[in-house]
């Protein structure tokens, strides 16, 4: 490039030699060509071959008219000159502020690309930062979930004891109603009568009348099963308490669940707007394999949390399932109990009523069998005093 001060117009001389007068033609003809001659070392430009013509013309003395179309023409060239040398100037600073343009944006530009280097690497810190609490959530609720299903099987296990016993008292509430049946057979018949069978065998038989049979039912066996009842119905309270409690538990892992479903959402829509920024940018080939890298460790970081979102989910829904299959088990086992319950319930009201009968009944039997007693005394007695009568006579 030139320089400014060589691309600037400069005084040309041969301006002062446009005019020629004609009386001092023959005079201002050898000025001329000496103006002419420092003209043509003042254009830089010119060839070579313009100057040999011009030489050899003034050489031949050439005539005024020559030197007039020649002086005419060198102007012409000069100012042409001066217009590209001005043009060339203009042109040279407005290449200049284009630079200066140029190089401001340029570092613009690298410190826009820097910021979103160090924007794009905060984010992924966060992002990761998140995805490590995410972790660490499905590792508690997975570890909740774990006790949660150990709890299930201790209230199983509690449950089968308990089953246990309740079937042990229902046979025990079983066999008394077989003894207690055939206890009132022997003393009634069906028709709701006394039996005569057993109150003549009894007459002949005084010292049998409070038998051990009678006294298979007793107010003590009845209290140990209203005790034993008790105990079954509290147990029964606290497995419904427990089940609840298993039930909210349930719902605060659901909850849990749905926060961190969420969070996942949030982060995918922060992936997702990251991406548009990335994709939106016209960075140029030196930032490209930044870019690249950036996006690997983008779609790396999805699908690792799909993988995270996956795995809690799948793993939740077959906990859940398995809860309620549970749960649904225990609500019919705790139905049955229920069921066995109410029938415990009227057993002991059937044995309460029949012990509140039986002592009446006992003593309307022992009543008859004094009464026989008596009648059976007195014929002996009347038997005793005809055979006195007799060995009398």
């Amino acid at each position: 490039m030139m320089d400014d001060n060589s691309m600037e117009p400069q005084a040309n001389p041969m301006n002062e030699s446009v005019l020629i007068s004609d009386d001092d033609a023959s005079v201002e003809s050898n000025e001329a060509s000496d103006e002419s001659t420092s003209i043509s070392q003042g254009s830089r430009g010119r060839s070579s071959s313009k100057v040999k013509v011009y030489q050899s013309s003034t050489a031949t003395s050439p005539s005024k008219a020559s030197l007039m179309e020649r002086n005419k023409t060198l102007v012409k060239e000069v100012r042409f000159a001066d217009q590209t040398c001005v043009e060339l100037s203009a042109k040279n600073k407005y290449y200049k502020e284009q630079y200066g343009q140029v190089k401001k944006n340029l570092v613009a530009a690298n410190k826009d690309n820097s910021l979103l280097k160090e924007t794009m690497k905060l984010r992924c810190r966060r992002i990761l930062i998140r995805i490590n609490e995410l972790q660490k959530q499905c590792e508690e609720q997975q570890d909740q979930l774990k006790q949660a299903r150990s709890e299930c099987e201790m209230i199983g296990y509690d449950r089968d004891y308990w089953q246990s016993q309740c079937d042990g008292l229902h046979r025990q509430i079983t066999q008394w109603n077989q003894s207690s049946d055939s206890l009132l057979d022997v003393f009634f018949n069906e028709d709701g009568s006394h039996n005569e069978d057993f109150i003549n065998n009894l007459a002949f038989t005084p010292t049998k009348e409070k038998g051990g049979d009678a006294s298979a039912i007793t107010p003590a066996d009845k209290a140990l099963l209203e005790e034993e009842l008790e105990e079954k119905c509290i147990a029964i309270a606290e497995f419904d308490e427990l089940l609840e409690y298993k039930d909210a538990k349930i719902d605060e892992l659901e909850t849990m669940l749905e926060q961190q479903n969420v969070q996942i959402d949030n982060l995918l829509d922060e992936i997702d707007v990251m991406c548009n920024e990335e994709n939106s940018e016209d960075e140029s080939k030196q930032h490209a394999s930044p870019s690249k890298e950036m996006r690997r460790r983008i779609v790396s970081l999805e699908e690792r949390l799909d993988a995270a979102e996956e795995i809690t989910v799948n793993e939740f829904d077959e906990s859940n399932e398995k809860m309620n299959k549970e749960l649904s088990n225990a609500y019919i086992e705790i139905a049955d109990q229920k069921r066995f319950s109410d029938f415990q319930a009227s057993t002991i009201e059937r044995i309460n009523e029949e012990l509140s009968q039986s002592p009446r009944k006992m003593r309307k039997s022992d009543d008859t069998v004094r009464q026989r007693m008596a009648e059976f005394s007195i014929k002996i007695a009347e038997l005793a005093a005809k055979v006195n009568d007799y060995h009398s006579v």
